[in-house]
């Protein structure tokens, strides 16, 4: 009997070790896929792009690594074709659904949907910017033909909220607009080395809020030659990139996209 008993238990041992022994791979399998996913997730269009994604839409993407706190997935809307595709849209209007005279909380966060109109938000452009050497493309389109005016910008930075999301912006590239509204003319009306300003925020150098008298978020200085973030399709929306287009009456899209090289 104390033989059998020793046996069982010596069965009951080397049970409990193997059941050990497959539970500890169960947990090293999920760890490695659990790292599997944190390597795939992708950080901006580019990295889908380069993964195999060529069809311009909506994707998810992740600026922040999991352990940052402001770590969360993004909805962007992904441009698989111009100019070797993987571009990231920051900004998109299509539709005028959307109301760009956002608070500065709004516009730190995003609004609006990457189907439609949308800003991506600003802790999101630092974020992707961050280390980084990226380029900027702007498009506008008309309401009368459609034909799209486009240029290019081969250095484009956002500081973070403690700098107010101050813009740098600089070699200028290809484009078919007739002028180079954001780098071209007067010093003053330049958004270079300006910080962001919104309606409840003013941090241009008007001695009134230009983002409250322009109704639109925006890198404004005294006040601008070009802003994307004017009332839809409106005269109040004053200057979209001056002097091509002198009224958000005439313009019936823009986008703001951006690009790592």
């Amino acid at each position: 009997m104390q033989s059998a008993f020793k046996n069982l238990s010596g069965f009951i041992d080397r049970d409990r070790n193997f059941q050990a022994s497959v539970n500890d791979d169960i947990l090293v399998q999920q760890q490695n896929i659990s790292n599997v996913i944190i390597e795939t997730l992708p950080l901006d269009c580019k990295e889908l792009y380069m993964n195999g994604k060529r069809k311009s839409g909506v994707y998810t993407i992740y600026p922040w690594e999991r352990s940052d706190p402001n770590y969360r997935p993004v909805q962007v809307y992904c441009d698989m074709e111009t100019e070797g595709g993987g571009w990231t849209a920051i900004q998109r209007r299509i539709n005028g659904e959307e109301n760009f005279n956002r608070s500065w909380t709004e516009y730190k966060f995003g609004f609006g949907t990457p189907y439609g109109d949308y800003w991506i938000g600003n802790d999101a452009i630092h974020q992707l910017a961050n280390g980084r050497n990226l380029s900027l493309h702007v498009t506008i389109t008309p309401l009368k033909d459609g034909f799209v005016s486009f240029k290019t910008y081969d250095h484009f930075y956002v500081f973070g909220e403690d700098q107010n999301y101050t813009l740098q912006l600089a070699n200028p590239g290809n484009g078919n607009f007739k002028n180079d509204a954001l780098l071209e003319g007067h010093d003053r009306y330049k958004p270079i080395g300006m910080q962001f300003s919104t309606f409840d925020v003013d941090n241009d150098n008007y001695y009134r809020n230009c983002a409250a008298v322009y109704l639109g978020g925006w890198w404004f200085n005294r006040c601008h030659n070009a802003y994307l973030t004017g009332p839809w399709q409106s005269d109040k929306w004053r200057n979209p990139w001056y002097p091509q287009y002198t009224s958000g009456r005439h313009v019936n899209g823009t986008s703001m996209l951006i690009k790592s090289h």
